[in-house]
């Protein structure tokens, strides 16, 4: 559980607030692929792993480090659309790892409800 909260917190502070620039698309597109890859290792081998493959695709290599021969305005153009996808994959990332936390503490948390139900209904040995 330590180890998701860590990520979550880790894939939040990576998405953070504001307007995607074209400055963005390394630091964005290589913290996804960091996070995708702690998660992924994190779920290999288990039913949630074909489930994390079809949801987040790897991307490809940055390629694009600067104006080329396109001229400056594709070049911003396709940074500024990389990074948002990257960005966008980050935040759907974050959330499918809260939903990784939700579903670990749900059970326990039924488990714990539960009992303290039994012990409302049920009176122990002092009631005899």
């Amino acid at each position: 559980m330590g180890r998701l909260l860590r990520l979550k917190g880790a894939i939040d502070a990576l998405v953070g607030p504001g307007e995607v620039k074209p400055d963005d698309l390394e630091g964005l597109a290589a913290g996804y692929g960091r996070m995708r890859k702690q998660v992924a290792d994190l779920v290999k081998g288990s039913g949630l792993e074909a489930e994390f493959e079809a949801l987040f695709p790897e991307l490809g290599p940055v390629t694009n480090k600067g104006p080329g021969p396109g001229g400056l305005i594709d070049w911003h153009h396709e940074a500024t659309s990389t990074a948002k996808n990257a960005k966008g994959l980050l935040a759907q990332l974050a959330g499918w790892v809260d939903g990784l936390i939700a579903e670990e503490t749900m059970s326990e948390r039924i488990q714990a409800e539960a009992a303290e139900r039994v012990k409302r209904e049920q009176p122990g040995f002092d009631a005899v």
